[in-house]
């Protein structure tokens, strides 16, 4: 099963290898709809692997350099999607560096001779189940 922008990429060929306007208007309104979708980058890349494969093994370099200079089309909304994804990690990584450096107050046994919290356990009282669980 190939991406949807290949199905109408090959639906822009016509069978001398030239390609169609109708079939160039719709990929590029293909790609402006997926615009801020994050499978604009399948979507390119697989149209870019087409025209190459178009060029190199087809023969049709004109048709090949018409589809990579329509994929120019989505350079705008990838730059956005990529400085979207820098922000949310540059805020992520914010947020855990301010955890790493606070101070962590870690509980601290009891002091002899002071009443337990209440739910804990003495280790005294682990110790001995221990030692009969290993007898």
């Amino acid at each position: 099963m190939s991406h949807p922008i290949i199905e109408l990429a090959l639906r822009a060929v016509s069978s001398d290898l030239s390609l169609q306007p109708s079939g160039l208007q719709a990929i590029a309104a293909a790609l402006d709809a997926r615009a801020e979708d994050p499978d604009l980058v399948v979507a390119v890349r697989e149209l870019m692997m087409f025209a190459l494969y178009l060029g190199e093994s087809l023969g049709a370099v004109e048709s090949a350099q018409t589809l990579l200079a329509l994929t120019c089309r989505a350079t705008t909304p990838l730059e956005a999607q990529v400085g979207a994804a820098q922000e949310r990690l540059r805020s992520h990584h914010q947020r855990n560096a301010s955890r790493v450096g606070a101070q962590v107050v870690l509980p601290r046994a009891q002091h002899h001779d002071t009443p337990a919290p209440p739910g804990s356990t003495a280790l005294g009282a682990i110790l001995s189940t221990s030692r009969r669980i290993l007898r």
